[in-house]
């Protein structure tokens, strides 16, 4: 926590040698914190936050902000339908555990999905192009 509270207030953000020695420990909280839920779904809202997160920025990364634009209405639209229809299903207490997982899953999948082509993206020509 106190490396994460130095790398941030201190705005070691944009110089990437810094972030190297928080990822692996961030990785494996966040591996932690959604094996965990997944089993359990006690915080199913922040879990659908984190990786919904995790998908919108490596779709950010593969198509751009130009890219995005035609869907951008789509995306706000149905992630504020989902987020609202988990958060009714939570305040009224209705067990709805199997499409929660489902839901979880399927964001999970896509989120490696969409990681590995962003990996395969890269190159020096991308890396050339990304420096502005």
């Amino acid at each position: 926590m106190s490396y994460l509270v130095i790398y941030i207030l201190f705005g070691s953000q944009p110089y990437g040698w810094y972030a190297f020695p928080f990822w692996p420990l961030l990785f494996i909280l966040l591996a932690q914190f959604l094996s965990s839920d997944f089993q359990n779904l006690k915080h199913f809202l922040l879990s659908f936050i984190i990786l919904v997160t995790i998908f919108g920025e490596n779709i950010f990364r593969i198509i751009g902000v130009g890219g995005f634009q035609p869907y951008a209405s789509i995306w706000r639209l149905s992630l504020s339908g989902l987020l609202l229809t988990f958060i009714f299903l939570q305040i009224t207490k209705v067990k709805f555990i199997t499409p929660k997982r489902i839901v979880l899953l399927i964001i999970f999948l896509l989120s490696i999905y969409t990681n590995i082509k962003y990996l395969q993206m890269i190159n020096i020509d991308f890396w050339w192009q990304n420096v502005s």
